[in-house]
């Protein structure tokens, strides 16, 4: 019998995309299991003589052209074929991984089971199990060997570079110098001192994000569940956090509206203090993905509490920059923006205008990252509710500009700093209706704030 990793394989490669992607990397001769063998040969075959994709039934009328005489053979062959029918095919993007591991398990496993065979003889040759060896770690590389051909490349305007792209709900300007905001696959950190507003600007973006239609996850490794949706709950209201707690019907009102109006939805997940890596956000990405919910947008609140992978106890900036780094590589692997935050405490701190200058201590973090914002505001600003964002770092431009913004953080309410109020903090207080969260929060289109725990 065939395991799942045979099986998908082989259903996968009955797809002409995928064998002209791995045919030559997946032969015969890696298959330990004999009938697998066999029906990779089948495949070869029909591959040759079809110039489209071949079918279960291409492959059951193969068999029963070869093999004439009714069971034996011939059945033993069609049984594995109809397990291959219930399995699902891939496409090249994701059979990859699947053909990296199982072209590496199966060649370590013919090494192993050559010398298990031939340890108590004089035929033993390490060499060939050194070769077996060698080849499943080179097959591992090419299988990632792919190049782009200039002359097949597209044209400008006939790819989209940046997928995905999904405003930062803060600022129309912001937005523009950002050109259109972050895109799938792409890393964007908030940078600051300590008290500056790292977590109501992450929070601030998630719910954004999900007004927009995106379906966000947030996970919260320092505060409770329950903060992070009181923040988006006053994102939504424009109320106090006491205001909140005397006004709960309006906030589900304004909930359900949001969430009526679009497809967006915004899931919690409550990671405080428990040291977390980043393996543990994708499996929680997969098995949501799985279950239907189709996450496309990552909140992380926030890098520094992201446990590293593999922890040096020697080198802390190496943990930091390795972190970041399987971070960024998780955004391209699931397709997602992730957007987070990093803390400066020592070189830059003490100044009310983050720079290049200032990273210094958080250079091996920053490096990484395809965006940085970072949060500037002085004692005077913060009295007048005033905060600039200043464009550290970013690959779509080399504009560095500062960006002023409107911050009522009490309120959680966020806008362009040359927009006119929608109204007095007294009728924010009284009356929010959804016309006057739309002029806060842009088109506001919708968001569902909820809380998912035990994922």
């Amino acid at each position: 019998m065939m395991d799942i990793f045979q099986a998908t394989v082989l259903r996968s490669l009955l797809h002409k995309d995928c064998w002209e992607a791995f045919g030559d990397i997946v032969t015969p001769d890696i298959f330990t299991n004999q009938n697998a063998k066999t029906l990779h040969k089948h495949i070869k075959k029909l591959h040759d003589l079809h110039v489209s994709d071949l079918t279960i039934e291409d492959l059951k009328l193969e068999l029963h052209s070869v093999y004439q005489r009714e069971g034996g053979r011939r059945e033993e062959l069609s049984d594995l074929v109809d397990g291959l029918e219930v399995t699902t095919p891939r496409t090249p993007g994701d059979l990859r991984p699947y053909v990296q591991e199982f072209a590496g398990r199966e060649l370590a496993l013919k090494a192993i089971n050559y010398v298990a065979n031939h340890l108590d003889t004089d035929d033993l040759d390490l060499e060939v199990a050194a070769e077996y060896m060698e080849r499943a770690r080179d097959l591992r590389h090419i299988v990632d060997a792919d190049v782009l051909d200039l002359a097949a490349a597209g044209l400008p305007g006939e790819h989209n570079v940046r997928p995905m792209v999904t405003s930062l709900g803060l600022s129309d300007q912001l937005d523009s110098v950002l050109c259109g905001g972050v895109g799938a696959g792409e890393l964007l950190i908030y940078l600051a001192p300590p008290s500056r507003g790292k977590t109501s600007y992450l929070w601030a973006t998630a719910a954004a994000a999900a007004a927009q239609g995106r379906r966000v996850l947030g996970i919260t490794l320092e505060i409770s569940a329950h903060k992070c949706v009181r923040r988006v709950d006053q994102w939504l209201s424009g109320y106090t956090k006491e205001e909140l707690i005397v006004n709960p019907r309006t906030v589900g009102k304004l909930r359900r509206a949001l969430e009526e109006s679009n497809d967006g939805k915004l899931w919690v997940k409550d990671w405080s203090y428990t040291g977390i890596t980043v393996d543990d956000i994708k499996a929680l990405v997969t098995r949501m993905r799985q279950r239907g919910e189709a996450v496309d947008f990552i909140i992380v609140d926030y890098l520094e509490l992201v446990t590293p992978l593999r922890h040096n106890r020697n080198a802390e900036r190496h943990n930091w920059s390795q972190t970041c780094k399987d971070l960024r590589a998780l955004a391209v692997d699931l397709q997602v923006p992730i957007i987070t935050a990093w803390q400066v405490n020592r070189a830059g701190s003490e100044n009310h205008s983050l720079t290049e200058r200032d990273v210094s201590e958080c250079w091996d973090v920053v490096k990484h990252a395809d965006i940085i914002l970072g949060l500037n505001q002085d004692p005077a600003e913060l009295a007048e509710k005033v905060l600039r964002i200043g464009v550290i770092k970013q690959r779509e431009s080399t504009a560095r500009p500062q960006v002023y913004l409107y911050s009522d953080l009490d309120r959680m309410i966020i806008r362009d700093g040359n927009e006119e109020p929608d109204g007095t903090e007294e009728t924010a207080a009284l009356e929010v209706d959804m016309r006057d969260r739309s002029r806060i929060h842009g088109d506001g289109d919708g968001v569902t704030a909820g809380e998912q725990t035990g994922l």
